[in-house]
């Protein structure tokens, strides 16, 4: 039987630890509905939110637990994981404290990212800039001093954190000693990748609609694309 030795193979972009599944959207998009779409009707990550808010702190770890095995199943032996399906202070702490238990329980290296800003909760529908101050006022300190995240991350697209936003929150994140990851140019693109690049940030992911100012500005700070 033939076998290969190799490294073990990093993971730089997951996200794990959440509720519930939405395979009931997979219609919705066979019939022409778009990824914004479907968040502004309140599907997507928010969908996911509400589930994950649901959900306890066992059952997400043995969720998640899964995902790490089946991983590691394939060669994965360090593994990236964000936050951001709780949006909410309780949620989110709980999500972090699930992956630094699996740290230290599970064979996989886990690096953990803190992303409060992946969307906008409901609960502040309309009120991004309140939203933006919770997570730097509260959150993020306290994931700071309770060392449960190394990275801080932010999702800044049309319909969820404009460049000023997201600057405020990676700004503050920098300040206490986080990494920054930033999700940009999925969809549109509105300066996320430019703002990677400004801030230093160790990657910027998604990119798919980036254009030549992010791809310069990405370049001249030293940011990894990521998928």
């Amino acid at each position: 039987e033939s076998k290969l030795v190799t490294p073990g193979l990093v993971e730089g972009h997951t996200h794990m630890g959440f509720g519930g599944y939405r395979q009931h959207e997979i219609p919705m998009k066979l019939k022409g509905a778009g990824y914004l779409d479907i968040l502004r009707a309140g599907g997507g990550i928010l969908d996911t939110v509400r589930k994950t808010r649901a959900a306890g702190f066992e059952e997400l770890y043995d969720k998640t637990e899964g995902f790490l095995d089946e991983m590691m199943g394939l060669g994965v032996t360090t593994c990236e994981a964000k936050s951001g399906y709780g949006l909410d202070f309780d949620t989110e702490i709980k999500m972090l404290k699930v992956l630094k238990k699996l740290n230290e329980d599970h064979p996989m290296d886990i690096v953990a990212t803190f992303m409060g800003a992946h969307a906008i909760p409901e609960e502040y529908k309309g009120k991004a800039d309140e939203f933006i101050d919770m997570l730097c006022e509260e959150l993020i300190p306290y994931v700071k001093e309770h060392e449960l995240a190394e990275f801080a991350d932010v999702f800044t697209e049309d319909s969820v954190f404009n460049y000023v936003q997201s600057k405020k929150y990676l700004e503050t994140a920098k300040a206490l000693g986080f990494g920054l990851k930033i999700h940009a140019d999925e969809i549109e693109a509105i300066g996320g990748s430019v703002l990677a690049g400004e801030m230093g940030a160790v990657s910027c992911e998604h990119l798919i609609a980036i254009n030549e100012e992010g791809l310069e500005s990405m370049a001249k700070g030293g940011v990894t694309a990521m998928c």
